[in-house]
């Protein structure tokens, strides 16, 4: 499956506009290989008009090839209220 593929279903649920932020971001890199986390925040909009807003927390892993660091693996997170059971899509750490 492709990037574009994986995407559709979101794209169309919010075709847009949308705006994402990058804060808090670190990398550390060990030769050809790095890591890095950050905190995104989303804002999509839906078909109706309606304002989503998430904030999760990102961890890339990159590797340098040709010259060029490419993101190689990516992992995004929400925290969870532990009482509810829910995911605290606007928790800031």
């Amino acid at each position: 499956m492709t990037a574009l593929a994986a995407t559709r279903p979101w794209n169309c649920t919010f075709p847009g506009p949308t705006k994402n932020t990058i804060s808090d971001q670190t990398i550390h890199v060990a030769g050809t290989l790095a890591y890095g986390h950050n905190i995104q925040t989303g804002e999509f909009t839906g078909k109706d008009g309606s304002k989503v807003k998430i904030v999760v927390r990102t961890t890339d892993i990159y590797r340098k090839v040709n010259g060029k660091w490419l993101i190689v693996e990516e992992h995004n997170s929400v925290p969870v209220d532990l009482d509810t059971m829910k995911p605290v899509l606007l928790s800031k750490p």
